[in-house]
């Protein structure tokens, strides 16, 4: 009887073609997650910038304080521009309380406006306006229970 001969050579490859697929899978899923993550935090943090940009204008009443007035209106404008973005091309993200935000923003911008000095670095406030009425009028196309969450809002 002659020994019989393995040949390991086709096993270890197959093998090793295993591992690198398993570690490009697990390097894809990894990226995936994180963008996910990504989306989610910016979300969060565009709306608590706008949130609390908002609810500070609303605080101030004192014309003294333009200084004041101003830094809360840049991050007013570039909260609701980022979140309006987000609800824009990410729709499945925005919840309830991101929605109301939008429509809290848009209701005090067209009560309330802009300072006549206003910084030319912003934005102008039509095209914040029209970009806020962009993102709610997609997500009122998308989510059918939107006037549900406004209620829900007001009673609150």
């Amino acid at each position: 009887m002659s020994p019989i001969k393995h040949n390991w050579v086709p096993w270890i490859a197959t093998a090793v073609l295993f591992l690198v697929c398993l570690v490009l899978v697990a390097v894809f899923a990894f990226a995936q997650g994180k963008a996910a993550a990504e989306r989610r935090a910016q979300i969060q943090v565009a709306n608590d910038d706008a949130y609390l940009a908002l609810s500070g204008l609303q605080a101030l009443k004192e014309p003294q304080n333009e200084q004041w007035r101003s830094i809360f209106q840049v991050n007013l404008d570039g909260g609701a521009i980022k979140l309006s973005e987000m609800s824009l091309t990410h729709p499945e993200l925005i919840g309830s309380m991101n929605y109301n935000l939008l429509i809290h923003i848009q209701k005090y911008l067209r009560q309330y406006g802009h300072d006549p000095d206003r910084s030319p670095g912003l934005p102008p406030v039509d095209q914040v306006m029209a970009k806020i009425a962009e993102a709610t009028a997609k997500l009122e196309s998308i989510h059918h229970d939107v006037r549900q969450w406004e209620q829900d809002d007001q009673e609150k």
